[in-house]
């Protein structure tokens, strides 16, 4: 394949997520607010809205990054781990061994689920991880992709991280909406 036809292929491939990093400020809006012991840390700054996930924000083990605290960040926000490595991304994002993972490099594989292998070692070790520190588990966000499909998990994935206080996303690694500072999970 010539490198003209590869980088067709690549921009086919990444169009709707470059589509949803670039448009996601957007979708977000703010207002200044004096520091308080609900926004501390945010810089002054609350968030009042933000945007939904989208089926581009899934990562390949099941992960929603739209709920991860490196998508939401103020500074130097990650673009969600099916965007190109390009430097906003921590050093295990990069590294990371299920979206490095030969399956997906050479044979095309978009979830986990679609692996002969599954749930392989290290996606067992995240799956552990999460369901102990966040109470999520990516094995069964897989399977409720490969059970419902893409687009409606998407959409059950909205309505479950919404909060239930003012509507804005939640992040799975706060213990608090990063909107209105609301207790969600215990």
């Amino acid at each position: 394949m010539s490198v003209k036809a590869k980088a067709k292929s690549v921009n086919a491939l990444w169009a709707p997520a470059i589509m949803v990093w670039k448009t996601r400020t957007s979708c977000l809006s703010t207002e200044a607010t004096r520091p308080s012991s609900r926004n501390s840390g945010m810089g002054g700054i609350r968030l009042v809205k933000s945007n939904p996930t989208r089926e581009a924000l899934i990562a390949p083990c099941g992960m929603d990054c739209r709920l991860c605290r490196a998508y939401v960040r103020d500074k130097r926000a990650c673009p969600g781990c099916r965007m190109p490595d390009d430097g906003f991304k921590s050093h295990a994002c990069v590294t990371c061994a299920i979206k490095n993972c030969d399956k997906f490099q050479k044979q095309g594989i978009r979830f986990c689920f679609s692996c002969d292998e599954f749930p392989c070692k290290p996606l067992r070790h995240l799956n552990e991880r999460y369901k102990k520190n966040y109470g999520m588990s990516p094995i069964e966000n897989l399977i409720s992709i490969a059970n419902l499909g893409i687009g409606p998990f998407v959409q059950l994935e909205n309505k479950r991280w919404t909060c239930s206080k003012c509507s804005g996303m939640l992040c799975v690694h706060k213990v608090k909406c990063i909107s209105c500072g609301h207790s969600w999970r215990e």
